[in-house]
C-alpha cells in the first residue's frame, strides 16, 4: 500500500514538474526568439549611440530617439510585406506589442551602460 502511494506521489509530482518545466521552456524560447529578432539591430543601435554621443547629446534624448525609431520600425514592419516576418513570433505567442516593447527594453538595458561609459571617455 505504501509503495502505491509513493508511486502516485512521484507520478503526480513529475506531472506538475513537467507542466512547470514546459512553461519555463516556452518562456525561454520566446525570450531567445526576441533576442534573435534584436540581433540585426545591435550594430545599428551602437552606431546611433556613438554618433549622438560624439555630437554631445544627453542620454535621455538619445533614448527617446531610439524609442521613436522602434516605433517607426514597428510601423514599417506592419505596413509592408515584411509583416510576414512577424508571423513566426505570433506563432510563438508573442504579440507585436510585446515584441517591440521588449525590443526597446533590451536595447535600453544594453544602451544605457554603453552610453554612460562612452560619456565618461568623451
Amino acid at each position: 500500500m505504501n509503495l502505491i502511494r509513493l508511486l502516485t506521489i512521484v507520478i503526480i509530482g513529475y506531472q506538475k514538474y513537467s507542466i512547470i518545466n514546459n512553461v519555463n521552456l516556452n518562456s525561454m524560447q520566446q525570450f531567445f526568439s526576441i533576442f534573435a529578432f534584436y540581433k540585426p539591430f545591435i550594430l545599428w543601435s551602437l552606431i546611433i549611440n556613438m554618433i549622438f554621443s560624439f555630437l554631445e547629446y544627453e542620454i535621455i534624448p538619445i533614448l527617446i530617439l531610439k524609442l521613436l525609431l522602434v516605433i517607426f520600425l514597428w510601423y514599417f514592419l506592419n505596413e509592408t510585406y515584411a509583416k510576414r516576418k512577424l508571423t513566426f513570433y505570433k506563432n510563438l505567442g508573442i504579440s507585436t506589442l510585446k515584441l517591440f516593447t521588449l525590443l526597446y527594453i533590451i536595447d535600453f538595458v544594453f544602451s544605457l551602460p554603453f552610453l554612460i561609459l562612452l560619456r565618461e571617455f568623451i
